[in-house]
């Protein structure tokens, strides 16, 4: 898998499988959104570095949260707000 962030405040799963087939047998080229394996939105965009540890994504936005996801699923494990927010 590969974790992308947007400036819309998106973190990505992407699978990168190569020549996975679908259930009718088609090739899914990269491009497809069955490549996303979950997507999770979060409070600002999110520019920062994603670290993984033990099952578990870890990141920030600059929405002034710091974020734990769980790396399988997507699914919130924990969000900390920021204090004091950097603009």
């Amino acid at each position: 898998m590969a974790l992308v962030c947007t400036m819309e405040g998106y973190l990505y799963a992407l699978r990168l499988a190569q020549n996975e087939v679908d259930a009718a047998g088609e090739f899914l080229p990269a491009n497809k959104a069955s490549r996303v394996v979950w997507k999770f939105k979060t409070s600002g965009s999110v520019n920062t570095q994603v670290a993984l540890a033990n099952g578990r994504v870890f990141f920030g936005c600059n929405g002034g949260s710091v974020y734990c996801l769980d790396e399988k699923t997507g699914t919130l494990i924990w969000q900390r707000p920021v204090d004091e927010v950097e603009h």
